[in-house]
Protein backbone atom coordinates (compact mmCIF):
# COMPACT_ATOMS: atom_id res chain seq x y z
CA UNK A 1 0.00 0.00 0.00
CA UNK A 2 3.06 2.07 0.71
CA UNK A 3 4.72 1.36 -2.07
CA UNK A 4 1.28 2.44 -4.30
CA UNK A 5 1.29 5.84 -2.51
CA UNK A 6 4.74 6.62 -3.47
CA UNK A 7 4.41 6.03 -6.98
CA UNK A 8 1.78 8.66 -6.83
CA UNK A 9 3.59 10.99 -5.43
CA UNK A 10 6.28 10.61 -7.94
CA UNK A 11 4.23 10.85 -10.79
CA UNK A 12 2.65 14.03 -9.37
CA UNK A 13 6.04 15.31 -8.70
CA UNK A 14 7.64 14.51 -12.20
CA UNK A 15 3.96 16.18 -14.10
CA UNK A 16 4.43 19.42 -12.10
CA UNK A 17 8.65 19.40 -13.16
CA UNK A 18 7.24 18.60 -16.82
CA UNK A 19 4.93 21.58 -16.64
CA UNK A 20 7.14 24.00 -14.91
CA UNK A 21 10.23 23.07 -18.22
CA UNK A 22 7.11 24.31 -20.53
CA UNK A 23 6.24 27.31 -18.99
CA UNK A 24 9.92 28.07 -17.82
CA UNK A 25 10.87 27.11 -21.72
CA UNK A 26 8.24 29.80 -23.49
CA UNK A 27 10.46 32.46 -24.52
CA UNK A 28 12.50 29.79 -25.67
CA UNK A 29 9.86 28.06 -27.88
CA UNK A 30 9.15 31.30 -28.90
CA UNK A 31 12.40 32.95 -30.37
CA UNK A 32 12.98 29.23 -31.96
CA UNK A 33 9.36 30.18 -33.85
CA UNK A 34 10.78 33.24 -34.80
CA UNK A 35 13.90 31.96 -35.87
CA UNK A 36 11.46 29.71 -38.28
CA UNK A 37 10.31 32.57 -39.83
CA UNK A 38 13.84 33.53 -41.42
CA UNK A 39 13.28 32.75 -44.94
CA UNK A 40 13.88 33.87 -48.46
CA UNK A 41 10.50 35.95 -48.37
CA UNK A 42 10.48 39.43 -47.46
CA UNK A 43 8.82 41.19 -44.84
CA UNK A 44 7.04 44.28 -46.17
CA UNK A 45 5.58 47.14 -44.07
CA UNK A 46 2.36 49.41 -45.82
CA UNK A 47 3.71 53.17 -46.52
CA UNK A 48 0.07 53.88 -45.11
CA UNK A 49 -2.44 52.33 -43.20
CA UNK A 50 -5.46 52.27 -41.68
CA UNK A 51 -6.58 50.88 -38.14
CA UNK A 52 -9.93 50.35 -36.16
CA UNK A 53 -8.97 49.64 -32.70
CA UNK A 54 -7.44 52.34 -30.48
CA UNK A 55 -4.40 50.84 -30.00
CA UNK A 56 -1.82 50.25 -32.88
CA UNK A 57 0.43 46.88 -33.08
CA UNK A 58 3.30 45.90 -35.45
CA UNK A 59 1.15 43.59 -37.49
CA UNK A 60 -1.22 46.87 -38.36
CA UNK A 61 1.61 47.92 -40.46
CA UNK A 62 2.39 45.06 -42.53
CA UNK A 63 1.53 44.64 -46.40
CA UNK A 64 -1.03 42.06 -47.02
CA UNK A 65 0.92 39.65 -48.96
CA UNK A 66 3.03 39.45 -46.09
CA UNK A 67 2.87 35.61 -43.84
CA UNK A 68 0.15 34.84 -41.53
CA UNK A 69 3.01 33.46 -39.13
CA UNK A 70 4.75 36.60 -38.85
CA UNK A 71 1.54 38.46 -38.18
CA UNK A 72 0.97 36.43 -35.18
CA UNK A 73 4.61 37.24 -34.29
CA UNK A 74 4.36 40.91 -34.37
CA UNK A 75 0.90 41.30 -32.78
CA UNK A 76 2.63 40.87 -29.69
CA UNK A 77 4.45 44.43 -30.26
CA UNK A 78 2.34 46.59 -29.27
CA UNK A 79 2.91 50.38 -30.34
CA UNK A 80 0.70 52.48 -28.96
CA UNK A 81 -2.45 54.45 -29.12
CA UNK A 82 -4.41 55.03 -32.69
CA UNK A 83 -4.75 58.41 -33.75
CA UNK A 84 -7.54 60.39 -33.41
CA UNK A 85 -10.51 59.97 -35.84
CA UNK A 86 -9.03 63.04 -38.82
CA UNK A 87 -5.78 62.79 -37.62
CA UNK A 88 -2.28 60.54 -38.93
CA UNK A 89 0.49 58.87 -36.91
CA UNK A 90 3.87 58.84 -38.32
CA UNK A 91 6.41 55.70 -37.37
CA UNK A 92 10.54 56.36 -38.69
CA UNK A 93 11.60 53.53 -40.57
CA UNK A 94 14.80 53.39 -38.05
CA UNK A 95 12.80 53.89 -35.21
CA UNK A 96 10.22 50.96 -36.34
CA UNK A 97 13.95 48.72 -37.04
CA UNK A 98 15.07 49.45 -33.26
CA UNK A 99 11.33 48.56 -31.65
CA UNK A 100 11.44 45.22 -33.82
CA UNK A 101 15.05 44.14 -32.71
CA UNK A 102 14.22 45.03 -29.47
CA UNK A 103 11.41 42.99 -29.42
CA UNK A 104 13.95 39.89 -29.90
CA UNK A 105 13.18 39.36 -33.80
CA UNK A 106 16.01 38.38 -36.07
CA UNK A 107 18.64 41.30 -37.34
CA UNK A 108 19.28 39.09 -40.51
CA UNK A 109 15.67 39.35 -41.50
CA UNK A 110 14.93 41.21 -44.84
CA UNK A 111 12.43 43.73 -43.75
CA UNK A 112 11.17 46.07 -46.01
CA UNK A 113 10.13 49.31 -44.36
CA UNK A 114 9.43 52.42 -45.80
CA UNK A 115 11.19 55.82 -44.46
CA UNK A 116 7.87 56.44 -43.17
CA UNK A 117 4.57 54.82 -41.87
CA UNK A 118 1.44 56.66 -41.55
CA UNK A 119 -0.93 55.32 -39.85
CA UNK A 120 -5.17 56.77 -39.75
CA UNK A 121 -8.11 55.33 -37.64
CA UNK A 122 -11.33 54.22 -39.55
CA UNK A 123 -13.43 56.93 -39.45
CA UNK A 124 -16.68 58.87 -41.27
CA UNK A 125 -17.81 62.44 -41.23
CA UNK A 126 -20.14 63.29 -38.63
CA UNK A 127 -22.53 65.72 -40.86
CA UNK A 128 -23.74 69.16 -39.57
CA UNK A 129 -27.48 68.19 -40.08
CA UNK A 130 -26.70 65.51 -38.18
CA UNK A 131 -25.81 67.21 -34.39
CA UNK A 132 -28.52 70.07 -35.70
CA UNK A 133 -31.03 67.04 -35.64
CA UNK A 134 -29.76 65.94 -32.12
CA UNK A 135 -29.39 69.05 -30.13
CA UNK A 136 -32.53 70.39 -31.32
CA UNK A 137 -33.99 67.24 -30.00
CA UNK A 138 -32.42 67.99 -26.74
CA UNK A 139 -33.21 71.05 -26.38
CA UNK A 140 -37.16 70.55 -27.05
CA UNK A 141 -36.54 68.91 -23.94
CA UNK A 142 -35.45 70.98 -21.87
CA UNK A 143 -39.44 72.24 -21.79
CA UNK A 144 -41.94 71.71 -19.39
CA UNK A 145 -46.08 71.54 -19.42
CA UNK A 146 -45.31 75.69 -18.58
CA UNK A 147 -42.62 76.57 -20.95
CA UNK A 148 -41.95 75.36 -24.43
CA UNK A 149 -38.12 75.63 -25.73
CA UNK A 150 -37.71 75.51 -29.13
CA UNK A 151 -33.92 76.26 -30.76
CA UNK A 152 -34.16 79.02 -33.49
CA UNK A 153 -31.02 78.00 -35.31
CA UNK A 154 -27.40 75.92 -33.87
CA UNK A 155 -23.91 76.79 -34.71
CA UNK A 156 -22.00 73.83 -34.66
CA UNK A 157 -18.81 72.49 -36.95
CA UNK A 158 -20.00 71.63 -40.73
CA UNK A 159 -18.50 67.91 -40.19
CA UNK A 160 -16.17 66.11 -37.51
CA UNK A 161 -14.47 63.02 -37.90
CA UNK A 162 -15.88 60.34 -35.78
CA UNK A 163 -14.87 56.10 -35.32
CA UNK A 164 -16.33 54.32 -38.06
CA UNK A 165 -19.09 52.64 -36.19
CA UNK A 166 -22.06 53.19 -33.80
CA UNK A 167 -21.57 56.31 -32.04
CA UNK A 168 -23.48 58.18 -29.35
CA UNK A 169 -24.10 61.73 -28.60
CA UNK A 170 -24.74 63.13 -25.42
CA UNK A 171 -25.78 66.76 -24.81
CA UNK A 172 -25.10 69.19 -21.79
CA UNK A 173 -25.77 72.86 -20.70
CA UNK A 174 -23.76 74.83 -17.67
CA UNK A 175 -25.95 74.95 -14.57
CA UNK A 176 -27.14 78.47 -14.97
CA UNK A 177 -30.11 80.83 -12.88
CA UNK A 178 -30.75 82.71 -16.07
CA UNK A 179 -31.20 80.75 -19.58
CA UNK A 180 -31.03 83.38 -21.95
CA UNK A 181 -31.31 83.93 -26.23
CA UNK A 182 -27.65 82.51 -26.57
CA UNK A 183 -27.45 79.12 -25.18
CA UNK A 184 -23.25 76.87 -25.10
CA UNK A 185 -24.77 73.29 -25.04
CA UNK A 186 -21.90 71.02 -25.26
CA UNK A 187 -21.53 67.67 -27.27
CA UNK A 188 -19.54 64.49 -25.92
CA UNK A 189 -19.28 61.69 -28.51
CA UNK A 190 -19.13 58.35 -27.71
CA UNK A 191 -18.04 55.49 -29.26
CA UNK A 192 -18.33 51.56 -28.58
CA UNK A 193 -14.68 52.31 -26.58
CA UNK A 194 -15.54 55.21 -24.72
CA UNK A 195 -15.71 59.20 -24.69
CA UNK A 196 -14.24 59.85 -28.58
CA UNK A 197 -14.41 63.90 -28.58
CA UNK A 198 -16.20 66.97 -26.88
CA UNK A 199 -16.97 69.92 -28.74
CA UNK A 200 -18.92 73.28 -27.86
CA UNK A 201 -21.67 74.19 -30.01
CA UNK A 202 -24.52 77.66 -29.95
CA UNK A 203 -28.02 77.33 -30.18
CA UNK A 204 -30.56 80.84 -30.67
CA UNK A 205 -33.28 79.81 -28.40
CA UNK A 206 -36.55 80.65 -28.50
CA UNK A 207 -39.48 80.52 -25.29
CA UNK A 208 -42.81 80.32 -25.36
CA UNK A 209 -44.01 80.41 -21.50
CA UNK A 210 -47.68 79.82 -20.33
CA UNK A 211 -47.02 82.53 -17.35
CA UNK A 212 -49.15 84.25 -14.23
CA UNK A 213 -49.47 87.87 -15.08
CA UNK A 214 -50.86 90.10 -12.68
CA UNK A 215 -54.41 91.30 -13.05
CA UNK A 216 -53.74 94.99 -10.58
CA UNK A 217 -50.84 96.94 -8.68
CA UNK A 218 -49.17 94.23 -6.56
CA UNK A 219 -47.97 95.69 -3.58
CA UNK A 220 -44.24 94.27 -1.59
CA UNK A 221 -45.01 91.73 1.00
CA UNK A 222 -48.25 91.60 0.01
CA UNK A 223 -49.92 87.67 -0.09
CA UNK A 224 -50.77 86.63 -3.53
CA UNK A 225 -54.55 85.21 -4.12
CA UNK A 226 -56.07 83.30 -7.27
CA UNK A 227 -57.46 86.51 -8.58
CA UNK A 228 -54.36 88.81 -8.77
CA UNK A 229 -53.54 87.08 -11.86
CA UNK A 230 -54.38 85.32 -14.91
CA UNK A 231 -52.07 82.87 -16.90
CA UNK A 232 -51.32 84.30 -20.44
CA UNK A 233 -48.57 82.73 -23.11
CA UNK A 234 -45.98 84.77 -24.01
CA UNK A 235 -42.89 84.86 -25.76
CA UNK A 236 -39.46 85.10 -23.93
CA UNK A 237 -36.18 86.28 -24.27
CA UNK A 238 -34.88 84.82 -20.91
CA UNK A 239 -36.09 82.43 -18.69
CA UNK A 240 -35.67 81.82 -14.84
CA UNK A 241 -34.98 78.13 -14.43
CA UNK A 242 -37.72 78.21 -11.15
CA UNK A 243 -39.95 78.76 -14.09
CA UNK A 244 -39.28 75.87 -15.76
CA UNK A 245 -40.96 73.76 -13.05
CA UNK A 246 -44.48 72.96 -13.77
CA UNK A 247 -45.25 73.14 -10.10
CA UNK A 248 -44.67 76.34 -10.11
CA UNK A 249 -47.46 78.84 -8.73
CA UNK A 250 -48.17 82.34 -7.21
CA UNK A 251 -50.88 80.90 -4.93
CA UNK A 252 -50.37 82.18 -1.59
CA UNK A 253 -46.79 83.72 -2.20
CA UNK A 254 -45.64 86.84 -0.87
CA UNK A 255 -44.23 89.16 -2.92
CA UNK A 256 -41.15 90.38 -2.85
CA UNK A 257 -41.40 94.08 -4.52
CA UNK A 258 -43.97 95.79 -6.67
CA UNK A 259 -45.47 94.14 -9.15
CA UNK A 260 -47.36 96.22 -11.69
CA UNK A 261 -50.35 95.27 -13.86
CA UNK A 262 -49.71 93.24 -16.74
CA UNK A 263 -46.27 91.95 -15.25
CA UNK A 264 -45.11 88.75 -15.42
CA UNK A 265 -44.97 87.21 -11.62
CA UNK A 266 -41.50 86.14 -11.68
CA UNK A 267 -40.60 83.44 -9.31
CA UNK A 268 -37.99 85.34 -8.00
CA UNK A 269 -40.60 88.17 -7.48
CA UNK A 270 -41.92 85.98 -4.45
CA UNK A 271 -41.37 83.59 -1.20
CA UNK A 272 -43.59 81.64 0.87
CA UNK A 273 -44.95 82.91 3.30
CA UNK A 274 -43.66 83.17 6.86
CA UNK A 275 -45.94 81.17 9.07
CA UNK A 276 -43.83 81.10 12.24
CA UNK A 277 -42.17 84.02 14.13
CA UNK A 278 -40.05 84.87 16.70
CA UNK A 279 -41.63 84.56 20.23
CA UNK A 280 -44.77 83.10 18.54
CA UNK A 281 -46.69 81.00 21.22
CA UNK A 282 -46.89 77.67 18.47
CA UNK A 283 -48.23 74.14 18.58
CA UNK A 284 -45.27 71.54 19.18
CA UNK A 285 -46.41 68.40 17.61
CA UNK A 286 -44.70 64.79 18.55
CA UNK A 287 -45.06 61.82 16.32
CA UNK A 288 -43.63 58.31 16.63
CA UNK A 289 -44.62 55.32 15.16
CA UNK A 290 -46.94 54.34 18.11
CA UNK A 291 -48.54 58.21 18.93
CA UNK A 292 -48.59 61.53 18.35
CA UNK A 293 -48.68 64.63 21.24
CA UNK A 294 -49.61 67.88 21.06
CA UNK A 295 -47.86 70.48 23.65
CA UNK A 296 -47.41 74.26 23.72
CA UNK A 297 -44.16 76.24 23.16
CA UNK A 298 -42.80 79.77 22.19
CA UNK A 299 -40.76 79.55 18.92
CA UNK A 300 -37.25 80.82 19.49
CA UNK A 301 -37.01 81.46 15.50
CA UNK A 302 -38.78 82.43 12.05
CA UNK A 303 -39.25 80.39 9.37
CA UNK A 304 -41.32 79.32 6.22
CA UNK A 305 -42.61 75.98 5.33
CA UNK A 306 -40.59 73.10 5.99
CA UNK A 307 -37.83 75.48 7.80
CA UNK A 308 -35.91 74.12 10.79
CA UNK A 309 -36.27 76.37 13.95
CA UNK A 310 -35.63 75.63 17.54
CA UNK A 311 -39.12 75.98 19.81
CA UNK A 312 -39.22 76.56 23.89
CA UNK A 313 -41.54 73.45 25.05
CA UNK A 314 -43.67 75.14 28.08
CA UNK A 315 -44.11 72.37 30.14
CA UNK A 316 -40.85 71.25 30.57
CA UNK A 317 -38.79 74.25 29.27
CA UNK A 318 -36.22 72.41 27.32
CA UNK A 319 -35.09 73.90 23.77
CA UNK A 320 -36.06 71.58 21.00
CA UNK A 321 -35.01 71.05 17.04
CA UNK A 322 -38.21 70.79 15.06
CA UNK A 323 -39.53 71.45 11.02
CA UNK A 324 -42.63 73.97 10.41
CA UNK A 325 -45.21 72.01 9.03
CA UNK A 326 -48.42 74.74 9.28
CA UNK A 327 -48.97 77.92 10.49
CA UNK A 328 -47.53 78.51 14.32
CA UNK A 329 -46.90 74.61 14.10
CA UNK A 330 -43.76 72.74 14.57
CA UNK A 331 -42.98 68.80 14.32
CA UNK A 332 -40.23 67.40 16.80
CA UNK A 333 -39.35 64.23 16.32
CA UNK A 334 -39.55 61.79 19.55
Amino acid sequence: MKSKIMQNKMAQGKSRKRGALIWSSWPLCFLLFVCSLRGDEPAIFAARVVVASNRITASDLLASETTPALKVVLDRIDLGYAPLPGYEKTFNRLVLARILEEHGLPESRDWKIPEKVIVLRRSRLLMQNEIEKAAADYIRKMGTSSVRVEAASITCPSQIYVPDGGIRLEFSVPRRILLGKRLDVQLSIYSDAGLVRKQWIQAMIDYTARIPVATRDINPFETIHPGDYALEERQLDTVVSKLLDPNFSPDGQVTRRLIKLGEMISPYYVAPPILVKLGDHVTIVVKSEAFTIQTEGIARGAGRMGDRVSVLNSDTRKILLGRIIGEKKIEVES
